[in-house]
């Protein structure tokens, strides 16, 4: 986690466009604040099929948020996105708490602190 915000910071700070793509609500807060101090867009990105509560809890916000699925093309290996996914859950021990988040009661209180502690976005990046 501490890497990852790290990156967050630089991207920022060297005026890039930052789209962070996690399932830890606490680096979606974490960004959230960063990047209320800058101009938008300001957008998330979840893989499709893990954190559709948390995509709603970000949207609600103000948030674009973008749902990606990875795609094996031209040679449709399968293989190669499971390998994906599996690096996705096992980069970083904050995935085991992102598979703590879509368990049950656990969601409740993740979207909750979501809901508190993710700053709305700016009204320039607020949705018509």
């Amino acid at each position: 986690d501490e890497v990852y915000h790290f990156l967050l910071r630089e991207v920022l700070f060297h005026g890039l466009i930052m789209i962070p793509g996690t399932h830890n609500a606490e680096s979606i807060c974490y960004a959230g604040h960063l990047v209320h101090t800058h101009p938008p867009p300001h957008v998330f990105q979840m893989l499709f099929g893990m954190g559709g509560a948390l995509a709603g809890a970000v949207y609600k916000k103000g948030y674009d948020v973008e749902i990606y699925c990875p795609m094996c093309f031209p040679e449709g290996n399968i293989s190669k996105a499971m390998a994906y996914l599996a690096r996705r859950i096992t980069e970083n021990t904050s995935q085991m708490s992102f598979l703590a988040q879509h368990a049950g009661p656990r969601l409740q209180e993740v979207t909750k602190m979501l809901d508190k502690n993710l700053p709305p976005a700016r009204k320039e990046n607020m949705r018509a």
